[in-house]
């Protein structure tokens, strides 16, 4: 997990001094080639660094802790990226760069990168100081036969061995995961351009109209973000009551059909637009908390648990995120820009995710029993 932080650290500060960065290495003027190159490479590092630190923690929740234990752990992990998510769109909201004490560090964008840092630093410092596991020290022998191509051999294994519970999990949630990813990227957008009549080429104008939309899309996630915490507070009593998998077609029923909401809005509506981004804090905290429930409880008696955790996290949340760019820019260059289009497609893949849930996914119960036949 130590080399994660790292990683992902590292990201996040590339990111923050990108153009600083792109000046050291020969960019002039208006030309910020390579502060573009340092960006990627600091999105990808961070985006590396994030998911391979959740892998390692639901790894060790799943190695230490019984399948009742679970539960609970798979609601407090709803709860903390609610809360997680609290915290980073409410600074994204705020206006940091008039912030006694910050305003030394940069502009809005470097503070809210250097912060974020800071609390990745934090928080997983505490994970590596706290935790107790037993630790495997490979022989000299092993560390020698260690290779890329065994790694990848090793992963490609998993992936055909993956328990059949987690595949037909792992479909629903990459489709649920790939509208979110569709919001996360383009709801800024969205509000910028459609709901204040803004233009995205003011991005360098300071409090232009475009720029209060950003501001706006981000408290909308910030709501979207509070409410997914309080509902994380009740997940775990209504799923007990209705169960994993009615919850979870539920939640992602009513994603769809917020998602289709936001494609009937029309410029100005800004109060609908909120309380629809609002309304989404419910199937993001399911997201988190129902899945998992599922996956868990089905790789726990394995020796590769922590090896399905992380790929079940590569395949269906970590790869819509990557493959959104291609969805959102078709989608963007064949409707003309028009940023409803997106979630059009968003609501389309999450009623996907609903069907396709209900009909092939397995509940916990079923899981078990099905373990037990093994």
């Amino acid at each position: 997990m130590a080399m994660f932080l790292l990683v992902g650290g590292g990201g996040l500060l590339l990111l923050a001094y990108a153009d600083r960065i792109g000046v050291w290495f020969g960019d002039v003027g208006g030309q910020q080639r390579n502060a573009l190159s340092m960006a990627v490479m600091g999105l990808i590092l961070s985006q590396v660094g994030l998911d391979g630190i959740q892998c390692m923690e639901r790894g060790l929740c799943t190695d230490t802790l019984d399948a009742d234990a679970l539960q609970g752990v798979n609601a407090f992990f709803a709860l903390q990226g609610s809360l997680g998510r609290v915290v980073g769109f409410g600074l994204g909201a705020a206006n940091l760069g008039k912030a006694p004490g910050l305003s030394y560090l940069g502009d809005q964008i470097q503070i809210l990168f250097l912060l974020s840092a800071f609390l990745l630093f934090l928080t997983t410092s505490t994970t590596l100081l706290t935790a107790r596991e037993k630790r495997f020290i490979p022989q000299l022998y092993e560390l020698f036969n260690a290779s890329v191509t065994s790694s990848g051999k090793r992963a490609l294994f998993g992936l055909k061995s993956l328990p059949k519970a987690v595949r037909l999990a792992a479909v629903s949630n990459l489709l649920a995961w790939s509208s979110f990813a569709l919001l996360f990227y383009y709801g800024s957008y969205f509000y910028g351009s459609f709901i204040y009549g803004g233009d995205p080429e003011d991005t360098g104008v300071i409090d232009s109209i475009y720029e209060r939309g950003v501001q706006s899309a981000s408290f909308g996630f910030l709501l979207m973000a509070v409410v997914g915490s309080m509902m994380s507070l009740g997940l775990g009593f209504v799923t007990a009551k209705v169960g994993i998998k009615t919850m979870w077609v539920s939640t992602l029923a009513f994603a769809a059909a917020t998602f289709l909401g936001f494609f009937f809005l029309r410029p100005g509506d800004r109060g609908a637009a909120l309380a629809l981004s609002a309304c989404l804090g419910l199937p993001l905290a399911a997201s988190y908390q129902c899945p998992w429930a599922i996956v868990t409880v089905a790789v726990r008696r394995s020796e590769n648990s922590a090896l399905y955790c992380s790929l079940f996290r590569s395949l269906s949340e970590v790869l819509p995120f990557a493959l959104q760019g291609l969805i959102g820019s078709a989608l963007l260059s064949v409707f003309q820009g028009s940023a409803r289009s997106v979630f059009a497609a968003a609501s389309v893949l999450m009623a996907a995710a609903a069907v396709h849930t209900y009909f092939f996914v397995l509940d916990v119960q079923d899981v078990e029993e099905y373990e037990e036949e093994i």
